[in-house]
């Protein structure tokens, strides 16, 4: 009866435990990777003093069209005008400890205004390879669905979140970076 009753306990703390990782922070997944609307998101509004829409979105589609150290772009929609460029973006996301990196897939949408711009890193998906009687079939999963089943108390799956973070961050600071040229803080998310 106490081992029955041990179990019970171990298992109601180990739940506990796992419902208490998952809800640290309900716009961030594991807490490490932000989330919007149950995606994947990463988001910031940027000011640019003295600096003309015309010439941020010049700054934006160079740096989306000449950008192949960190990932490769396709070019959806440009839109000067408007002050819009979309483009899907493609990565291989080098994991420590695993011999091949995942090919990472997403959208970019840079947005421009007068002396701000606006960029929005979503719809992340992993390529995933399946074997099925010899042949191999190519599938793009989301990575919400890959990611929230992996327990971040293990090293690898805290590696694999944690590294896909860092990557993303380091793409996010180098587009500001080739558009940003001097300092400025940004403005809340909806107030841009």
């Amino acid at each position: 009866m106490r081992i029955l009753c041990a179990c019970f306990l171990l298992i109601c703390f180990g739940l506990n435990i796992n419902a208490q990782i998952r809800t640290q922070d309900s716009t961030k997944m594991h807490g490490i990777l932000p989330m919007h609307n149950g995606k994947v998101y990463y988001s910031e509004v940027i000011e640019e003093s003295n600096v003309s829409k015309d010439e941020l979105y010049s700054r934006a589609y160079s740096w989306i069209v000449s950008s192949f150290k960190l990932t490769k772009f396709e070019v959806k929609m440009s839109d000067k005008g408007l002050g819009k460029i979309v483009a899907e973006g493609k990565f291989e996301h080098p994991i420590k400890y695993q011999t091949k990196a995942h090919t990472i897939s997403f959208m970019i949408t840079i947005i421009v205004k007068e002396n701000r711009f606006k960029y929005i890193f979503t719809d992340f998906n992993e390529l995933v390879l399946k074997e099925s009687f010899g042949f191999l079939s190519r599938t793009d999963k989301p990575i919400e669905e890959i990611y929230e089943k992996m327990d971040v108390r293990k090293k690898n799956h805290n590696n694999i979140i944690t590294q896909f973070d860092a990557y993303v961050t380091k793409i996010c600071h180098e587009l500001k970076s080739a558009i940003k040229q001097n300092d400025a803080n940004g403005k809340d998310e909806d107030d841009w």
